[in-house]
């Protein structure tokens, strides 16, 4: 038989009581220990839920009825009649005296009420004396002039859309009329080579026209000598060689290109008329 000793009521009661880590039980926030997927709980003791944070606010007997439907005018508050003090002769003094701290001018300005800014007639300067704008007419505005409203009715019908074009229209007829009136032809710089072609050409077309108009060749014992023979160049030689024959002049045909001299006839038939109407000439 084992002998067990019997445990104390206390001992059993704090072996009951699971231990647990001493940050749990602080309440320093640097030490507090959260759960996973739960917020860090509150080391402040903080009212229950439901609780309503804030200061009350007093109800306020005007609200936005009495505001819209209720024009108050403001009521400038009566100005107090002060005295003010004439720092410039209150610094002259001061230096007079030998004032020359911010706390001695302090002193002296406390109990030197009495140095005030005063009108040339002896009264003190007030507030009805001023010279303000609103003196010289009732309808005097203060502030600074705004732009006027925007024409409505002329955006809406694209007023000013249609005076850009017409203006732009006028600028451009301007600009093409200064650009017609300041035209000028640019003459075109010849070169050295350019010169030599034209010269060139000018010379050959000289020559060509001179050749056209000079006399054929013709050997210097020839010159006095009259023909002989008739060709018939340039003419029509069917007409000739009827009126040479007595043969009634026959239908006219086209005339046709000259032959050369010397140049076979186109037929036998004439050949031989040909030949017959030089033995009549002779």
């Amino acid at each position: 038989m084992v002998y067990t000793k019997p445990v104390p009521d206390y001992r059993q009661t704090l072996s009951a009581i699971p231990p647990c880590h001493p940050s749990f039980d602080s309440l320093n926030p640097l030490l507090v220990k959260d759960d996973v997927g739960k917020s860090k709980p509150s080391t402040r003791n903080l009212p229950e839920d439901g609780f309503t944070y804030g200061k009350a606010l007093d109800r306020d007997e005007e609200g936005v009825r009495e505001v819209t439907s209720l024009w108050v005018s403001h009521n400038a508050r009566p100005r107090p009649e002060e005295r003010i003090q004439d720092f410039r002769r209150l610094n002259k003094m001061a230096t007079a005296t030998g004032i020359v701290d911010p706390k001695g001018q302090t002193i002296q300005r406390s109990q030197r009420r009495d140095v005030t800014i005063r009108h040339l007639s002896g009264g003190l300067i007030s507030q009805d004396n001023k010279n303000l704008p609103a003196s010289h007419g009732p309808y005097t505005t203060y502030g600074r002039g705004i732009r006027p409203s925007t024409p409505v009715a002329n955006v809406i019908s694209h007023q000013f859309g249609r005076e850009s074009q017409e203006k732009t229209a006028e600028r451009y007829c301007k600009y093409l009329d200064n650009q017609r009136r300041t035209a000028t032809t640019h003459k075109i710089k010849t070169t050295t080579a350019a010169i030599g072609h034209s010269v060139r050409a000018g010379t050959h077309q000289n020559a060509v026209a001179n050749q056209s108009l000079r006399t054929p060749f013709k050997m210097t014992k020839f010159l006095k000598t009259d023909k002989r023979t008739e060709t018939f160049a340039g003419v029509d030689w069917r007409k000739t060689l009827s009126q040479h024959a007595g043969a009634p002049p026959q239908e006219s045909y086209p005339a046709e290109a000259p032959e050369p001299a010397g140049a076979p006839p186109a037929c036998d038939d004439a050949a031989a008329t040909l030949e017959s109407a030089l033995q009549d000439a002779n």
